[in-house]
């Protein structure tokens, strides 16, 4: 700042005009970097990581339990120093314990704590959960440690600490009766997101049907529900203030309809956790609101604008999430759309008419948002949009909202079970409408590869559609649609092909492309229930790099980390061939034996073990994948151990040389043996191994054995995924982390995550 002060007072003395902008971009520049850096300051430092730590503090907002697992945000006000530290903030707290704790909004606790940074998967496509930490200010994420001494000082309540938390409470009884009203029901989720803005609870296959038909904006409280609230209670109210001849003389009957408004819809934005979007819609409401009590008439684009305004000095980390862009973007489309009139008196005029015509225009305009943060266009959007809005906003919303006041205020009964039942019945019938058209149209799918022609051809296409058709340009709409659909990007060209090694967590999945041709080592674990790398990380990057389908799946062998997302991957992607030694219902399985070949593009595949005799079992049964071209050679040994690794070395005495190793059993002491890596003599060993993990894979032996022969090395959990590509030119491996640094990656690998450039070697034919 120092050194852009001077440029800026010189710029400010010569351009009066641009005085007072610049001042308020420099203001808000100022205030959204002092903001960061004081979230940043509080984050847990690395030098902390893995230690335990006693600290006291508070349940903040709703607990969540999976099975026997709780997770909760836990305010820290007090620890106890850690090498001269201490812990200050929220801390996202998972207790994996057999006799784990309840805990409740509000209540306070003395915890034992092991400790970590904050820290995800790192990946081309996926849910990004250190940005998320970072905009829910989480400082840190721990799990509680046991009390070994059975010690009274800690793992306990502390109730004169207890904080209130009436709205939390009250949101977790409105949950906890909705459980009970409806306790087989498979959409207690979405009535529980409607009447509490906690979507948890929603499966991953609604998740599925909601994305493609474009409504899963509808199936939480948003600033449509927020506005529906205010709307009804304005009116209402306004009714019944005025039925008294004699109080409008007093008090006009829209300031006290608006006023009654107002705390309805606050009452509803608290209700469902005073989460960004309600805010905005607060925020926005209250614009509106105070105008209506002064008498004033405001545009919307000042509405707008104020309330954008507002929401970034409140919280400058919104604009990390997507629903900040696309709920402020729609809002603006949809002022831009009520700006044009027409004049004609003709059945365009009818409301069904404007409703169609209002959908598909927004729809239309919202396209390269939704391409952007989502990675694909909902085909059905706007007919499910068409009749999902009114059904929810119009019946299914008061009705859960009844039944969450009658529950409120007259204790569970009959009235509060039929409104919620009545709410599930419609929900039902709606859901039919949506599943069918979920099956019938695809989501149009989008490479953010592609994302810089394509993304800019869709822009300028929608940008022309949109504007006054009596311009006459429409037709240069052909030209981006043109840049969309047929982007302009390099080809893999004969012999050359790409590997993305995923970051998965402690867990092996590995994507291999060619010119026409895709092939996945792995699908990573299976963490819980609801939660697997398959569905997490695997199908997300496969979509995003336009993979629709698969040619070759190979599932190494039969432990968790390597096939725990096999099920969900081959739901969510089309497989022309399994390839595995391990039964997987449902599918037919080709035998991995040493000897099975193939050839893509100029780029060759062969297994390399077991034997065909299949005698080997457990980890040295798992199957070991060489790729080859006449350019560079990539071996992906899954977990094979020093067993395994001499049987390879007998059988492939002078063909096993590679450019790149996928290390064994992640990096265990009990592979990449010496005599291995000698046979193989890579130019780089990647490590599929989870950050911090309980292993402590890679071992330190075997990277001193690298050390030693100057061999370098990279771990995905350290680095996030790991791009390979090989080509003519060359061999490039590049880190996830290390190309798309963020703010709020705290990591310090810059040095071990570096680019690695390899010379070409002359590699032996089969």
């Amino acid at each position: 700042m120092a050194g852009i002060l001077p440029v800026v007072l010189i710029f400010l003395l010569f351009l009066n005009k641009w005085r007072l902008p610049v001042v308020f971009f420099l203001a808000g520049f100022v205030w959204a970097g002092l903001f960061a850096d004081h979230q940043l300051s509080k984050s847990l430092p690395q030098e902390l990581a893995g230690k335990n730590i006693i600290v006291e503090g508070f349940v903040e907002g709703l607990p969540v339990r999976e099975g026997r697992v709780v997770r909760f945000n836990f305010n820290v006000f007090r620890s106890e120093p850690v090498e001269g530290r201490q812990i200050r903030g929220r801390i996202r707290v998972s207790d994996y314990r057999r006799d784990a704790i309840d805990p409740q909004p509000g209540e306070a606790w003395r915890l034992l704590l092991r400790v970590k940074p904050p820290h995800g998967f790192a990946n081309p496509a996926g849910f990004d959960y250190e940005k998320w930490l970072f905009s829910q200010r989480i400082v840190a994420t721990a799990y509680i440690r046991k009390n070994k001494a059975n010690s009274p000082k800690v793992n306990h309540r502390l109730p004169d600490l207890d904080r209130s938390a009436v709205i939390d409470r009250m949101r977790l009884h409105i949950a906890d009766q909705i459980r009970n009203s409806l306790p087989d029901s498979s959409f207690r989720g979405i009535i529980t997101a409607l009447a509490t803005g906690d979507r948890r609870a929603i499966s991953s296959k609604q998740w599925s049907v909601l994305q493609i038909t474009g409504t899963s904006h509808l199936m939480a409280i948003s600033g449509l529900h927020i506005g529906l609230v205010a709307g009804i209670a304005f009116f209402l109210f306004r009714f019944l203030f005025a039925a008294v001849p004699q109080l409008p003389l007093w008090v006009p009957s829209h300031t006290v309809a608006t006023v009654a408004a107002m705390f309805c819809a606050a009452f509803y934005s608290f209700m469902a956790g005073f989460s960004l979007p309600t805010q905005r819609a607060l925020l926005m409401l209250t614009v509106l609101m105070v105008a209506i009590i002064l008498q004033r008439r405001v545009r919307g684009l000042d509405s707008l604008s104020l309330t954008l305004l507002l929401v970034l000095i409140l919280d400058p980390l919104s604009i990390l999430s997507a629903g900040f862009w696309l709920s402020f973007a729609a809002v603006a489309m949809i002022l831009y759309i009520l700006q044009q009139r027409s004049h004609r008196n003709d059945w365009t005029e009818s409301s069904l008419f404007k409703a169609v015509n209002m959908q598909w225009k927004l729809s239309l305009m919202m396209a390269p948002a939704t391409l952007l943060f989502f990675q694909q266009i909902p085909l059905s959007g706007p007919m499910a949009n068409l009749v999902a809005i009114p059904v929810v906003a119009f019946l299914i919303v008061p009705l859960v909202l009844l039944a969450s006041l009658s529950f409120l205020l007259l204790g569970a009964g009959f009235v509060e079970q039929t409104l919620f039942r009545l709410a599930e019945l419609v929900l039902q019938l709606l859901w039919t409408l949506l599943e069918s058209l979920a099956m019938t149209t695809e989501a149009l799918p989008f490479s953010v590869e592609h994302s810089v022609t394509a993304l800019a051809g869709i822009g300028f296409a929608v940008l022309v559609l949109v504007l006054p058709a009596g311009l006459k340009i429409r037709k240069l709409a052909l030209v981006g649609l043109l840049a969309f659909f047929f982007p302009l990007h390099d080809e893999l060209r004969e012999g050359e092909f790409r590997m993305i090694l995923l970051d998965v967590g402690q867990g092996l999945s590995a994507v291999i492309m060619t010119g026409r041709h895709a092939l996945l080592f792995d699908t990573g674990a299976r963490f819980s229930k609801g939660f697997n790398a398959g569905d997490a990380v695997v199908l997300p990057v496969l979509k995003a790099l336009s993979i629709n389908r698969l040619d070759t799946l190979i599932v190494s062998h039969g432990d968790n980390d390597h096939i725990g997302g096999v099920r969900n991957v081959l739901a969510g992607v089309e497989v022309k061939e399994v390839i595995s030694n391990e039964v997987i219902s449902g599918t037919h399985t080709t035998p991995c034996r040493a000897g099975l070949q193939w050839q893509w593009e100029g780029v060759s595949f062969r297994i390399l073990h077991p034997g065909v005799e299949g005698t080997t079992t457990g980890n040295n049964a798992s199957c070991v994948l060489q790729v080859q071209s006449s350019f560079a050679s990539i071996l992906l040994s899954a977990d094979i151990e020093k067993e395994g690794e001499k049987e390879i070395i007998l059988r492939y005495p002078y063909t096993l040389r590679a450019n790149i190793l996928i290390a064994g059993h992640h990096g265990s002491n009990t592979s990449s043996s010496d005599d291995f890596i000698d046979a193989v003599s890579p130019g780089l060993v990647l490590f599929p191994a989870g950050w911090m993990n309980r292993y402590h894979h890679p071992a330190k032996k075997v990277l001193y054995r690298l050390k030693t022969r100057q061999i370098k090395s990279r771990i995905t959990g350290k680095c996030g995924a790991i791009s390979v590509r090989v080509t003519e030119a060359g061999i490039s491996a590049q880190s996830w982390r290390q190309s798309n640094r963020k703010i709020w990656d705290l990591s310090e690998f810059n040095r071990s995550c570096g680019k690695v450039a390899i010379g070409l070697s002359e590699t032996p034919p089969f």
